[in-house]
């Protein structure tokens, strides 16, 4: 049977210091046939000089395409270019700092033809700037959500830097929205179609830098402004996830319509959850929580632990909230 073709995408945007090992490691993939697709969003940096060296000097057997950019579009749009131009049955991602094992793709490829799941994801190791390996990404006890009904329950975060996807997700749901995090929204999407399915063995280098800036990016935040920074941004890319996925719920509907009830439940859980952090954003802003928010925060006590929901808006200690909550819903119920 011929092995299916898979694009191998490197968005990268002023990334001079890393992009040659990215592009090497990209390379040197053991699987064929293989598409690599490298993106760059405008950079002002050699950047793309680094990259046309690498390609120039490279003889193997995978065929290798650069696409540039005349104005920085942004991760969203480089991905959503990567996905209209990419040829393969399969598009495997890495940024343009990160490094992927030479056996990444082919394992990938191995778990698609044996499970048919529409997303594959695997371990990491974090790296420094100079590639010095720090630690795993994610330990013996991590466990992520594959269904879509937990994962509309609770938005999750994903380590989006091992991911790849089958391109029927976007065929069936379209390009990625502007707004939503392109990673939590493939995920979903995969979880609806054909599932996702996770290889715990270390196929990517994630590198950790000055310049990164995502929920993986700290294990210890080195100011509170920094960590305020991060969680804030992890909350707007939940918002957006949740926008989105309501978005995809709506296609979903079409494809699995005897699923309806289930699907009704996951739109309830979202429309929740994007209450929620309508809350959040108004409270972290100095705003102050009214009766009809705590009913709404009763609603979630299920999908989120109370301390989170406690710390997170800023409540103090979570015992406090919780009675205060309770009291709340009692009234409401016995009126």
């Amino acid at each position: 049977m011929d092995r299916p073709l898979v694009t191998y995408m490197i968005p990268a945007y002023q990334q001079e210091l890393f992009i040659a090992e990215s592009v090497r490691s990209a390379l040197e993939q053991t699987y064929s046939p293989l598409e690599i697709l490298i993106l760059d969003d405008c950079s002002r940096d050699r950047t793309v000089s680094i990259i046309k060296e690498e390609v120039a000097r490279y003889d193997g057997p995978h065929d290798v395409r650069l696409l540039t950019n005349e104005r920085n579009l942004g991760i969203q749009a480089q991905v959503n270019r990567a996905i209209r131009e990419a040829k393969g049955r399969y598009i495997v991602g890495s940024a343009g700092d990160d490094l992927s094992m030479p056996t990444r793709v082919e394992k990938f490829v191995d778990r698609w033809s044996s499970t048919g799941v529409s997303g594959v994801y695997s371990n990491a190791v974090i790296i420094d700037a100079d590639g010095v390996e720090q630690h795993e990404l994610l330990d013996d006890n991590y466990v992520l959500p594959s269904r879509w009904q937990e994962i509309a329950r609770d938005v999750p975060g994903f380590p989006g830097c091992t991911s790849g996807w089958d391109t029927q997700i976007f065929q069936a749901f379209g390009p990625l929205p502007a707004r939503g995090g392109e990673d939590l929204v493939a995920f979903f999407r995969a979880s609806l179609l054909g599932g996702v399915s996770y290889i715990p063995e270390v196929l990517v280098k994630y590198r950790r830098h000055g310049a990164n800036f995502s929920q993986w990016a700290d294990d210890h935040p080195s100011s509170w402004a920094r960590y305020l920074s991060l969680n804030n941004r992890l909350a707007r890319d939940k918002q957006n996830a949740c926008g989105a996925f309501l978005g995809d719920l709506e296609k979903f509907v079409g494809i699995r319509p005897e699923l309806g009830p289930d699907i009704q439940r996951a739109v309830s859980d979202l429309e929740n959850q994007l209450a929620f952090f309508e809350i959040r954003e108004r409270v972290t802003a100095g705003g102050t929580l009214r009766t009809k928010d705590l009913a709404s925060l009763w609603k979630l006590r299920h999908a989120f632990p109370y301390r989170w929901l406690a710390s997170t808006l800023g409540l103090g200690t979570a015992p406090k909230w919780i009675r205060r909550a309770r009291t709340v819903m009692g009234l409401a119920q016995r009126g």
